[in-house]
């Protein structure tokens, strides 16, 4: 399982990793795109791996996308359709001589977009068994273990525990990512992403046989895989045009210390790649970079769990004044508990609104604000909690 902040590049990794791995199902074997689209890339250097892993896998990935659902039944009507979207592309399989009739009985339903959005009690069931169900039928009709890709496992569950319904919208993702990863000999490799790890009392059994690599992890093993390196900004600004612009760069989107790299966040980066080249900006004197990451939800939960006056809230304005705190935090961090209980420094340095200066012991590290956009939200939330509170107040009196 792989843990990162929002725009850390989680969804194009996994992309990547679908395109690299999925086979030809029409022509097995065929493994021209895919030679094609790694060619001249370091990973071709490794032609054992690629002779018996590049297009050789069927793939299942589910992206689990945050449609913003607010209550149970519309948060299980998305995950539905997330769903129903993946076994669409699969829909062929109801042909399949290679399978049973009862498989193919139970798949069906999975194409029913309406059975599955329904929010009935069956919908439920069909959400809970649809990847291994999917699985077991590939690996069947292919002859090949499966890569299962899950991508933003936690959207919904944070959703969840912010609006009440953690429990219930865990009764249904728990058994879906269960059934499918422990255990399971259809599975050659799964990999799962998300922003903070699955709770120990609810997921402990059902995922209790995947590595962790986490924002606070000590090797550098996933750490340039998972946002830009100084090197690839660098880079990147120069073959733009837009070398000047790196400091502002830095200071605004970089900062995020993982292992012993500094990351940058690289959807921000691009964004802002972008929009100075609609622009036309020359002069990185007068360029003011955006806050990309205003009004997102994480900004809602991190507001929600500021109390004006509070110990926490003195210690963010000392973040805001440039110094650095030492808290204690999980070195992985439970979904459920830090988004029902308010883990919240947990929270702070999983979400990507600090990032670690220097390591302590027994759990308690240095901690620091990673770049002027991130200074920035933190600032809106400690207002938005500071007007929250007077309106609050207000209303009592």
């Amino acid at each position: 399982m792989v843990l990162r902040p929002r725009g850390f590049g989680k969804t194009l990794m996994m992309s990547t990793l679908q395109s690299f791995f999925e086979m030809d199902y029409a022509h097995p074997g065929d493994t021209s795109r895919q030679q094609e689209l790694f060619k001249g890339l370091a990973v071709t250097d490794d032609r054992a791996f690629c002779k018996e892993h590049l297009g050789r896998h069927p793939v299942v990935a589910l992206l689990m996308k945050n449609r913003g659902a607010a209550d149970f039944s519309g948060a299980c009507a998305a995950l539905g359709e997330d769903i129903w979207e993946l076994a669409s592309r699969f829909a062929w399989l109801k042909d399949s001589p290679r399978l049973s009739e009862y498989e193919k009985d139970a798949f069906r339903p999975l194409l029913d977009r309406e059975q599955l959005c329904s929010g009935a009690e069956k919908s439920y069931f069909r959400q809970q068994i649809s990847l291994s169900l999917l699985c077991g039928m590939l690996r069947r009709h292919c002859g090949k273990r499966i890569v299962l890709l899950v991508d933003g496992y936690d959207t919904l569950l944070q959703k969840a525990a912010e609006h009440g319904f953690f429990d219930k919208a865990a009764g249904v993702v728990i058994p879906m990512l269960g059934s499918v990863i422990k255990t399971n000999s259809d599975i050659e490799k799964a990999v799962v992403t998300g922003c903070l790890r699955p709770a120990g009392g609810y997921f402990a059994d059902a995922l209790n046989n995947l590595s962790y690599n986490t924002a606070l992890s000590e090797n550098d093993s996933l750490s340039e895989a998972f946002g830009f390196t100084e090197d690839e900004v660098h880079s990147l600004l120069a073959d733009c045009g837009l070398g000047a612009f790196y400091d502002k760069v830095r200071e605004s989107y970089g900062g995020y210390r993982i292992g012993s790299q500094e990351i940058f966040c690289p959807q921000e980066v691009m964004s802002c790649v972008s929009d100075l080249l609609k622009s036309g900006v020359q002069d990185p004197a007068v360029f003011r970079p955006p806050a990309y990451w205003n009004n997102t939800v994480n900004n809602q939960i991190i507001t929600r769990r500021l109390e004006p006056g509070s110990t926490k809230s003195d210690m963010i304005r000392d973040l805001l004044e440039g110094r650095s705190v030492e808290v204690r935090t999980n070195r992985i961090t439970d979904c459920g508990e830090a988004c029902k209980t308010g883990r919240f420094w947990n929270l702070l340095v999983n979400l990507g609104y600090l990032t670690l200066k220097k390591r302590g012991k027994g759990g308690v590290h240095e901690f620091c604000i990673p770049n002027a956009e991130v200074k920035a939200c933190l600032e809106d939330c400690m207002k938005a909690a500071a007007a929250t509170a007077a309106t609050d107040k207000t209303a009592k009196a």
